[in-house]
């Protein structure tokens, strides 16, 4: 018997399409490409994410990725796949166009290292800034104790519910 694998990122795709919006909520995706770097300041790791989803103001969240920890050298020191678990808070701070939105949004998210123990109950914060919209916090993803946000692009898309 041939197992069927999914990446989690198709996950990701498969489950913003099968969305049903939340009631008195607005509607946004958003996604963390380059991928999204953050440091730890205790240590000096570095926390590398990528990912995607989908979120209601009204609550509710789908979101999943990939993520790899590093040492200070650059020697990995975990990677594998994270997962939203609750949607905590979003501020919309606004954009030119629904496509194209600043805020900063609050989740938590379980990340699960290949090969060991699940780490549940992180706190994630993204944060876009476009022109014209600016959040005043530094751009991109930070996780748990990597707090200082070093790189990355994020997007957040508001979707018009009719």
């Amino acid at each position: 018997m041939k197992r069927l694998l999914i990446h989690p990122i198709g996950l990701a795709l498969l489950a913003v399409l099968s969305w049903s919006a939340t009631a008195h909520g607005v509607d946004y995706t958003f996604s963390l490409d380059g991928p999204n770097t953050a440091v730890n300041p205790g240590d000096g790791d570095v926390l590398r994410t990528a990912g995607a989803g989908k979120f209601s103001t009204g609550g509710g969240i789908v979101a999943t990725g990939s993520f790899s920890h590093l040492a200070p050298d650059g020697t990995v020191i975990a990677r594998g796949r994270w997962s939203a678990t609750d949607f905590v808070a979003f501020n919309s701070i606004g954009g030119p166009s629904p496509g194209f939105q600043a805020g900063v949004l609050d989740i938590t998210v379980d990340f699960f290292p290949v090969g060991e123990v699940p780490v549940v109950g992180l706190s994630m914060r993204v944060v876009c800034d476009i022109p014209g919209f600016i959040t005043g916090e530094p751009i991109g993803t930070t996780v748990g104790g990597f707090s200082d946000a070093t790189g990355g692009f994020t997007l957040f898309n508001l979707h018009q519910n009719p």
